[in-house]
């Protein structure tokens, strides 16, 4: 069975689509389907039975970067418009153990580096959840410690070969290092202040209010496609207000507690495309949320009129109110 987003309305610009394909054979996997979902979009989805030995392809024409999740798990798939590829996967127990790649050059390069950089990370057994952390109650300063190195190794890989990638593919892996930098500087030691009731002035890792100081918010197309980083920019501006208030509590006081606060807060805090990626999450957030569902329809129109610019994002949020 195969959902292929050419079959679906297409909502991005026709003059630059480019005919991209996916394909991939699913080896001692456990489960009855196999799912290829796209963070970027929902247009572009693949769900498969899970037939030992036989190819599944997905097919769709775009214009932009998209990545691909395989099974809801970590492991992602990177393509560009114009790029086809095709991966022989081999589960374990539990998890893929091998790929193959094969496909268009640039394309197969950039996907064995995710690859190889995926087989690193659960070398060293570096969490991606912060809840996890939190469960095996790892400490703020370990964790951000820990994510430091991870995050110097994975951009010396990335600077090994980096002849072989284009400079979106290296935007967006950047992007999503300084996500989970980011947010283990700024959330994690809040949430292990609440959960563990160790105030963040007690955790060792000095003043937590300049630990993001000289960073900088990206703004390059690449980056704001990639979903992590767009949801550290959410935190990071619940971060900024309280870093710029007078009582600087836990970000928890913070927090937006309606959709008319979070859309009123990133106007405050970012503009331009950074804005429009990040009420385009904000706002499809609260609709797959099923949240105040009948406050959300004067927020989209705001913003439809007001600061969107990514016409894809106003067709998805069209596309999801129906």
């Amino acid at each position: 069975m195969l959902l292929s987003a050419s079959l679906m309305p297409q909502m991005q610009g026709k003059e630059k689509e480019k005919h991209t394909v996916m394909s991939c054979v699913v080896n001692n996997f456990k489960r009855d389907m196999i799912y290829l979902d796209c963070p970027q979009t929902p247009v572009i989805r693949g769900e498969f039975h899970r037939n030992p030995g036989e190819e599944h392809l997905l097919t769709f024409n775009t214009d932009k970067l998209v990545s691909l999740k395989l099974n809801g798990q970590d492991l992602e798939f990177y393509l560009e418009p114009g790029d086809s590829l095709h991966a022989d996967i081999t589960y374990g127990d539990r998890l893929a153990e091998t790929i193959i790649f094969s496909g268009t050059k640039r394309a197969v390069s950039q996907n064995q580096f995710l690859w190889k950089l995926y087989r690193y990370r659960l070398s060293i057994r570096f969490k991606i959840s912060l809840n996890a952390c939190l469960v095996l109650d790892h400490k703020p300063a370990d964790r951000i410690a820990a994510t430091n190195s991870f995050a110097q190794e994975a951009l010396k890989m990335l600077k090994e070969n980096e002849k072989e990638y284009s400079t979106s593919f290296k935007n967006y892996v950047e992007a999503t290092i300084e996500a989970l930098c980011g947010e283990s500087k700024i959330y994690y030691p809040d949430l292990y202040a609440m959960a563990r009731q160790k105030p963040i002035n007690e955790q060792g890792i000095g003043d937590y209010w300049t630990l993001l100081n000289d960073y900088q918010p990206r703004s390059d197309e690449a980056s704001l496609r990639c979903m992590p980083y767009v949801d550290f920019l959410i935190k990071y501006m619940v971060y900024q207000k309280a870093k710029n208030s007078s009582d600087r509590q836990g970000l928890d006081h913070y927090l937006p507690k309606t959709v008319e606060d979070s859309y009123k807060l990133a106007t405050e805090t970012f503009k331009g495309a950074q804005l429009d990626a990040v009420l385009f999450r904000i706002l499809t957030g609260y609709i797959v949320q099923g949240k105040n569902l009948e406050e959300i329809d004067p927020w989209i129109a705001d913003y439809k009129q007001k600061y969107n610019k990514e016409k894809e994002y106003a067709d998805i949020l069209d596309l999801l109110m129906q």
